[in-house]
C-alpha cells in the first residue's frame, strides 16, 4: 500500500513539472526577449559548473551572480506580460513536501497520510461508517454505570478498555502486543477496534481489516485462482484487524487458515487485534489447540460486558421522541 501511495505522489511531482515546461515553453514562444534571456542564463549556469570541476572558485561565483542577476530582468518581462513572478514555479500539489511524499526530516509528509487513509478506505471492509467511529466520538454515556460485574461497572470497564487501546496506538511503532476483544453482541468491540483504525491512519499506519467471514472467502479465492494474493498479505500487514472470530463457516480450511495466521504473524512478531463472542478461556472448543494457546499465552484479553448499544440507542431515540 506504502507503494501504491508513493506511485500517485511521484506521478503528480511529474505532471506538475511536465506543467511548468508547458508553460516556459509557451512563454518562449510568446516574447523571444524572455527566450533570449532565458538561453543567456542557462549558457552562464553551463559555464559556471565547468569553471567549478576546475577549481576556478572565483571564476564561478562571478558567473553565478551574473546569472541570478537576469532573475531581475525575466520578472520585468513577466510583469509586462501580465503574469505573476512565481509563473514558471513547479505548481506542486502539496507544498510541503514538493510531492516527495517525505519531509526533509523523513516524516511522512500529511499528504502521505491522507493519500494512505484514503486508499484503505477502499480497501477490504473499512468503509465510511468506520471514519465516524474514534476516540473523539466515543459515548460512555450509553454503558451502564450501576450494575456491575465484579465490581467493574460496564462504563468503567469500557474506560479501562479505551484507555488500554488507546495506548495501543500511540505506542504502536514500539513493541506492540497483540489483543483479543470478547464480550456479547453490542457491547463496544467494533466501534473500539474502529477507533483504532481511524488512530492508525492519521499516522499513516494502515491496517488490513476484515471480518472472519470475509477472510475465509478471500482466502477460498486464494485457493481456487492458485494466485496466493491475500495470504501473504494478511500475514505481513503491520496490523491485521479479524473482526466477529466466530462468526465464520467453521471448517477445517478455515480453521487451519485462521491458525497458520495466527502463528505466522506471532512468529514476526507482527501485532493482531481479534474480535469475538467467545471468551478466550473457550476458545480451544472452537479452534485448534495451537491457535487458541497463542492466543491465550500472547495477546492481551479485553473483556466487554453490558446491554445492546444498539438496543440502547433505540430506547434513548424513542424517549426523545415521546419527549
Amino acid at each position: 500500500m506504502n507503494r501504491e501511495v508513493l506511485e500517485i505522489i511521484e506521478e503528480r511531482r511529474r505532471k506538475n513539472e511536465s506543467d511548468r515546461l508547458d508553460r516556459l515553453r509557451d512563454l518562449e514562444e510568446r516574447s523571444p526577449k524572455f527566450r533570449d534571456l532565458e538561453s543567456r542564463q542557462n549558457a552562464l549556469y553551463a559555464r559556471a559548473s565547468l569553471e567549478r570541476v576546475r577549481g576556478e572558485l572565483t571564476a564561478y561565483e562571478r558567473t553565478i551572480k551574473k546569472a541570478k542577476a537576469i532573475d531581475l530582468e525575466k520578472k520585468q518581462v513577466l510583469a509586462e506580460l501580465g503574469l505573476s513572478p512565481d509563473y514558471l514555479e513547479v505548481r506542486y500539489t502539496c507544498p510541503y513536501c514538493q510531492d516527495r511524499g517525505f519531509l526533509k526530516n523523513g516524516e511522512k509528509c500529511r499528504c502521505f497520510k491522507e493519500l494512505l487513509r484514503q486508499r484503505y478506505y477502499n480497501r477490504y471492509d473499512l468503509t465510511e461508517y468506520v471514519k465516524e467511529e474514534n476516540f473523539g466520538t466515543l459515548d460512555e454515556s450509553l454503558f451502564s454505570d450501576s450494575s456491575d460485574v465484579g465490581g467493574i461497572t460496564p462504563r468503567q470497564l469500557l474506560r479501562m478498555n479505551a484507555n488500554y487501546l488507546w495506548r495501543f496506538c500511540k505506542e504502536f511503532n514500539e513493541v506492540t502486543k497483540s489483543v483479543y476483544l470478547s464480550g456479547p453482541v453490542g457491547t463496544g468491540k467494533t466501534f473500539l477496534v474502529n477507533c483504532v483504525v481511524n488512530e492508525l491512519l492519521k499516522d499513516g499506519i494502515g491496517p488490513i481489516y476484515l471480518s472472519a467471514p470475509n477472510l475465509i472467502l478471500l482466502l477460498y479465492e486464494d485457493v481456487r485462482s492458485n494466485l496466493n494474493r491475500y495470504l501473504r498479505d494478511f500475514i505481513d500487514s503491520k496490523l491485521l484487524i479479524i473482526d466477529d472470530l466466530g462468526t465464520e463457516t467453521q471448517s477445517n480450511f478455515s480453521k487451519n487458515m485462521l491458525s497458520q495466521i495466527v502463528d505466522e504473524r506471532q512468529l514476526k512478531k507482527h501485532p493482531t487485534i481479534i474480535t469475538s463472542n467467545y471468551p478466550v478461556d473457550e476458545l480451544s472448543r472452537h479452534y485448534p489447540e495451537r491457535m487458541a494457546s497463542r492466543i491465550q499465552g500472547f495477546y492481551q484479553a479485553l473483556n466487554f460486558v453490558g446491554e445492546d448499544l444498539r438496543i440502547v440507542k433505540r430506547q434513548r431515540n424513542l424517549m426523545k421522541e415521546d419527549g
